[in-house]
């Protein structure tokens, strides 16, 4: 079914919609479904006056589903925090992912990636060391050797650096959380990621717990394992 009909596209390459709600908006524009999703993020913070702007220059408004996706909590997501739209999973969008990767009742990996970097941040710091945390805010490093894939941003960036993604893009992609006072951790885990970026999560803590044997954080490393393991063996279930 195509929705071409309900656009006009203006002079400046914007098409317009018309008389289309969201979530059907979503369903049957799958090509733009990624960028409407993060059209959605951004539009969460935005302020009354900047939303009309919004709705005026897009066409489009996404105060019912930013709604929407409040109310609707993720499994497993921290919900006691007005930003727990960035963890709900998106059950109006289709994928051609494949389908273990892409369930609407898939489990979500953001707390388990939130309370990983509180361990190694702030709990237990001599965890990283200064070559660690450079390689964790290096785009090419993050993305070549520990193989996460977070649209290309680095899992850690400085708190002066801010949250935005860009100058030009002016969206955040770093959760609203301050580690250690110091850092910002990417937000930016993609739901049909999540059992790529789990297994890559998993090699990075064994290899933190194989080069610190005696380290009195060791216990904490073995739960966030088990975690780890527990949450892809969920992926078989979902499968």
């Amino acid at each position: 079914m195509s929705a071409a009909s309900n656009y006009t596209e203006r002079g400046d390459g914007v098409k317009e919609h018309h008389d289309k709600d969201l979530e059907s908006l979503l369903r049957h524009e799958l090509d733009n479904a990624p960028k409407v999703r993060a059209a959605i993020d951004a539009y969460a913070e935005l302020s009354e006056s900047e939303k009309l702007l919004f709705r005026l220059a897009a066409g489009v408004s996404l105060d019912a589903v930013v709604e929407s996706e409040r109310r609707r909590p993720a499994a497993g997501a921290i919900n006691d925090s007005k930003y727990a739209l960035y963890d709900s999973p998106d059950a109006s969008v289709k994928s051609d992912r494949p389908a273990n990767n892409q369930s609407t009742n898939a489990p979500q990996i953001q707390p388990l990636v939130r309370n990983l970097m509180k361990t190694l941040l702030e709990d237990y710091p001599t965890f990283l060391s200064d070559t660690d945390i450079n390689n964790l805010m290096d785009r090419d490093y993050i993305h070549k050797i520990l193989v996460l894939k977070l649209n290309s941003y680095p899992l850690l960036r400085k708190r002066e650096s801010g949250r935005m993604g860009s100058e030009s893009d002016r969206r955040p992609r770093y959760y609203v959380k301050v580690y250690a006072g110091k850092f910002y951790v990417c937000s930016q885990w993609q739901q049909y990621n999540h059992l790529y970026n789990a297994r890559s999560l998993l090699r990075f803590v064994d290899d933190l717990a194989a080069r610190h044997p005696a380290h009195p954080g060791t216990p904490a490393l073995e739960r966030h394992k088990k975690a780890l393991n527990d949450y892809i063996a969920q992926f078989r279930g979902n499968a």
